[in-house]
C-alpha cells in the first residue's frame, strides 16, 4: 500500500485536498494511507530517514519557518528519492523553483485547478504504484510472460499445465506446480484452496467451506482440508488491512 503525506499551514487548504485526494481514490479504487501534517516540521518529524519515507508529498509553498521548497529539498536529503512531489500553491510564478526539486507537478490553488489536480495525483499514483510492484516472470510453451503479482486473480492446474489468471480478462499458460508457486507466493497473500486451485486473497470477495467467490464473479470449489488455511489466510488480511488504517489515522 502506498504511503501520501500532506503539509499545509492553512487547515481549509489541507482539508480540500484531502476531500479531492480521497475523491480520487474512491473514483479509482486506489489504495493507499494519508497523512496530514500542517507545519514542516511536524512531517520532518514522521519521516526522519528513508525508511520512513512516502511514495507521493503533496505540500504548500508558503509556510512559516521553512518554505515548500527547503521542505522539498531535506526530504530528498533524507532518502526521498524517487517519491513524487506535488506543490500546491497560490503562487503561479515559482513553477521553475519547483522543478529545481524535483517536483513531478505544479499546481495552483484555484477553484478551476480542482480537476486538474485530481488528475496529476492520479498520475503521480500509477507513477509510484509501477514503481513499488513486483512481478512474477513465467516461463509458458513459446514464450515468457512478466506479471504484476497484485494483478494476479488465481492460478489453476491440470497436471503440470498451470493457467494463471489476471488483469481484467487474461490468462497465460505454462509449466509449473501449485507446490513450487505456493512456496513463491504464500507471503504475498496467496493461499491454496483447491488441489488445482490458489487464489491471491485480495481478490476474494467472500468464501465459505465449499466455494470462493471472487470480486470479478469468478466461483472457485474449496477442498475439504482447505477451508481453515484458507480462513487463516483471510484473516491475516484483514487485520493487515486494519492495521494499515490505524496508521493512516
Amino acid at each position: 500500500m502506498l504511503r501520501v503525506v500532506m503539509c499545509d499551514d492553512d487547515p481549509a487548504s489541507l482539508e480540500k485536498n484531502a476531500v479531492l485526494i480521497d475523491r480520487v481514490r474512491v473514483c479509482h479504487d486506489l489504495s493507499f494511507t494519508l497523512e496530514q501534517f500542517d507545519t514542516p516540521q511536524q512531517l520532518l518529524f514522521a519521516c526522519h530517514d528513508a525508511s520512513t519515507m512516502p511514495n507521493i508529498a503533496v505540500l504548500d509553498i508558503k509556510m512559516p519557518e521553512m518554505d515548500g521548497f527547503e521542505l522539498g529539498r531535506e526530504l530528498r536529503r533524507r532518502g526521498f528519492a524517487s517519491g513524487a512531489l506535488i506543490y500546491v500553491s497560490e503562487l503561479d510564478s515559482r513553477t521553475f523553483e519547483a522543478f529545481d526539486v524535483g517536483a513531478f507537478n505544479y499546481v495552483v490553488k484555484r477553484e478551476e485547478d480542482e480537476e486538474r489536480f485530481e488528475r496529476v495525483f492520479l498520475e503521480a499514483y500509477r507513477q509510484q504504484e509501477e514503481r513499488t510492484r513486483e512481478y512474477l516472470l513465467l516461463n509458458g510453451i513459446t514464450e515468457r510472460c512478466n506479471i504484476a503479482i497484485d494483478a494476479i486473480r488465481y492460478f489453476e492446474i491440470d497436471k503440470h499445465l498451470c493457467t494463471v489468471h489476471y488483469g481484467r480478462d487474461e490468462s497465460f499458460e505454462f509449466v509449473s506446480t501449485l507446490g513450487r508457486l505456493e512456496n513463491l507466493l504464500v507471503a504475498r497473500g496467496f493461499v491454496r484452496i483447491h488441489r488445482s486451485f490458489m487464489v491471491n486473497c485480495a481478490a476474494v470477495k467472500r468464501y465459505s467451506f465449499k466455494q470462493v467467490l471472487l470480486k470479478d464473479g469468478t466461483e472457485l470449489p474449496v477442498g475439504r482440508q482447505r477451508y481453515k488455511p484458507l480462513s487463516e489466510a483471510m484473516l491475516a488480511l484483514s487485520s493487515a488491512v486494519a492495521g494499515q488504517a490505524d496508521e493512516a489515522e
